[in-house]
């Protein structure tokens, strides 16, 4: 038969089992707690993640993020200006330059309509910019015999400008950051970029050298002969 000491030690035995079992199930109960706070956070950021993206996708599906309405117009217009986008829906439109008589044919992507516009002659190169910052191509020449710029501005009216000899090399861009394409050459002999600011009504310029005699300005990339 035990004797006291021997239940003693089996009492104290059994209360430390228990005592471990209960700690056991304690951090099982935090632990599955944790997970599923986890996994419920990691679900939410997952939902909200997909809406987002959904979100997104239908924004860009719709036209949302490349176009806004223009009240009055039958199609929306462009919130900024894309190369070569002639009818302002936001997509680049096929346009050629024929110089034998100095006219213009675009595709109008938009509408899917046709455009013939003249303006120009023979000897002058095409140029592409939106020249009023109607987010809306215009047809733009430079003639290298005398340094004029012809501006068919969209919104604008017609606009010339002396501003060139023969040789430079056209590189219209929005150089001064208003939204208006800048008139602008790269004159090969010297390697001196010549910007004539659109925000100052083109009515003054300013220079700098980038490049050297033989070189290729990437902007003329569109208009290159």
């Amino acid at each position: 038969m035990p004797d006291l000491a021997s239940r003693a030690d089996a009492s104290d035995q059994r209360q430390e089992q228990i005592g471990r079992n209960y700690e056991l199930k304690f951090w099982e109960l935090v632990m599955r707690k944790v997970f599923l706070r986890s996994t419920t956070v990691f679900l939410i950021s997952l939902i909200s993640l997909n809406s987002a993206w959904a979100e997104q996708v239908s924004r860009t599906a719709s036209g949302a993020n490349a176009a806004i309405v223009d009240n009055g117009a039958s199609n929306d217009r462009a919130a900024v200006f894309r190369s070569g986008d002639f009818d302002g829906d936001g997509r680049t439109d096929p346009s050629v330059f024929r110089p034998s008589t100095g006219t213009w044919f675009t595709l109008n992507t938009g509408s899917n309509t046709v455009d013939i516009v003249q303006w120009g002659q023979n000897g002058d190169i095409p140029v592409d910019g939106d020249f009023d910052g109607d987010s809306k191509a215009d047809q733009a020449i430079f003639r290298p015999a005398d340094g004029t710029w012809w501006l068919n501005r969209s919104s604008a009216g017609k606009l010339s400008v002396a501003f060139g000899t023969a040789g430079d090399k056209p590189t219209a861009g929005d150089f001064d950051k208003d939204g208006i394409t800048d008139v602008a050459f790269w004159r090969p002999t010297n390697g001196n970029y010549f910007v004539l600011r659109s925000s100052q009504q083109f009515a003054s310029f300013f220079s700098f050298p980038w490049g050297q005699n033989g070189d290729i300005p990437i902007q003329t990339r569109a208009s290159s002969r």
